[in-house]
């Protein structure tokens, strides 16, 4: 998947997964590669845009802040297509200004990637700092996506997060949950 994207093999690559990219926060991850970037300018990554929303304000502000040849945008994918995309990534964002939880986040974590998130994301209570992810507040978005960026790029961290990353998404699973609900139906006979 990266051989036919072209992005190289030691590229750090961040997908960002959304139908509404206002709400969901690209503008504050774009904003916090910048700074990255800035903090950074020899270490290559890829921003990988998944989804359908009007675009034109993001290519102009990656123009703007100077990381649009650090970005893909893929448009919309098919549902049963988009684990390609988070396995072919290394982290993935969503420091959204408004999610009730964000199956994205656990779709990520199932791929093995370590998540960096907003206060804002639902999912918080899933992701255990530093651990398996970041949970940043959009009040300083661009440098606390710097700094777990700075962090992610070392890739015994990476590696150790994805791992728990997998982890939490294992307690999350369908069979998982339901068998949590049928024990406490049979604790309320």
């Amino acid at each position: 998947m990266r051989q036919n994207l072209g992005i190289g093999m030691k590229e750090i690559v961040v997908i960002f997964v959304s139908m509404n990219f206002d709400i969901k926060g690209l503008d504050y991850l774009m904003m916090g590669l910048s700074k990255f970037k800035g903090r950074h300018p020899k270490k290559k990554f890829k921003l990988l845009i998944i989804g359908k929303s009007k675009n034109g304000k993001y290519v102009s502000l990656a123009e703007k802040i100077g990381i649009q040849d650090n970005i893909l945008y893929m448009g919309a994918i098919p549902h049963d297509h988009i684990a390609k995309f988070y396995l072919a990534s290394d982290i993935f964002s969503m420091p959204s200004r408004f999610d009730t939880f964000g199956l994205t986040v656990l779709e990520a974590m199932a791929a093995s990637l370590p998540v960096i998130i907003s206060t804002n994301v639902g999912a918080k209570d899933i992701v255990k700092q530093g651990i398996n992810g970041f949970i940043i507040d959009n009040a300083k978005h661009k440098i606390e996506i710097a700094d777990a960026m700075e962090l992610l790029w070392n890739n015994d961290v990476r590696m150790r997060m994805s791992k728990d990353s997998f982890n939490t998404a294992l307690n999350y699973r369908w069979e998982k949950s339901a068998e949590k609900y049928c024990d406490l139906y049979r604790k309320l006979e």
